[in-house]
This record gives C-alpha cells, structure tokens and sequence, in this order.
C-alpha cells in the first residue's frame, strides 16, 4: 500500500471514531487528509494544489457543519448515547416519591430529597404518588 492508501485508510478510522466519539476533531483532521490526497494526485503548479486545497477543506468543513452533523448527532442519540441526562427538577417527572410530615407541613420525598409539591386531590402521609409536571420548584402530583 502507498502512504496516500495509508491515508485514506487513516481518515476512515477517524470518521468512524467521530461515530463514537461524538467531536468535530477527528472529523476535520479526516478531511485535511482526505483533501491532501487528492490534491497530491492531480498534476498542477504547487500554488493551484495549496489554493485548491484550502478552498475544498473549507467546502468539506461547511458541508460537514451544516448536513453531516446532524446525521451523526441522531446515529449518536439513537445507538450510542440513547438516554439523554435530564438534570434538575425536570428529571424528577415520571418518577415516584412519597409523601412525608416534617414540622407539620406535608413535603414529597424523592431520593430521600424533600420537595414542596401540589395536588389535585387529598394526600395521606406515606402514600406514594408518581410526579406528573414541575412548575418552577412545585412538584405537581
């Protein structure tokens, strides 16, 4: 195998590692290779491969940002990484808590963290209920 084969076999890893490794760093050093190559393979001035060259890695760039991306982004959301974090009080939806007296005033415990909350209905001390929305701080039941 030549060094430009060599390359060309290089810069494929990088685009597949950029399926795993969700960065743009791979991806951009694959397209400097990959332009490289077939820049050294045409037969003109040094100055026109250099031009030429610049001018197809930015083309490659853009294309990249704005179309290609996106597919690696749903390939990474979908195989690689499906469940994406939910931090904070929105993470707290769907999962289910109790409700505890402390001071006399009723909070709703989840993770052995207390939340204020709000119902619809009448609650009892203990009962378990699953959180259904969160309004700023409020956990609704």
């Amino acid at each position: 195998m030549s060094i430009n084969e060599y390359l060309l076999v290089f810069a494929a890893i990088l685009i597949i590692i950029d399926f795993v490794i969700p960065t743009n760093i791979p991806h951009f050093i694959a397209y400097g290779l990959i332009v490289y190559v077939g820049v050294s393979t045409i037969d003109i001035p040094i100055i026109y491969q250099v031009f030429f060259g610049i001018i197809s890695y930015f083309i490659l760039v853009i294309l990249y940002l704005v179309f290609w991306r996106k597919v690696i982004e749903k390939f990474v959301d979908k195989f690689v990484a499906p469940k994406n974090h939910v931090g904070g009080s929105e993470g707290l939806i769907g999962k289910v808590g109790t409700i505890k007296e402390v001071n006399g005033k009723l909070f709703f415990s989840i993770y052995e963290e207390l939340h204020e909350f709000k119902s619809d209905y009448p609650v009892q001390i203990g009962s378990k209920h699953i959180v259904k929305n969160v309004i700023s701080t409020v956990i609704v039941i």
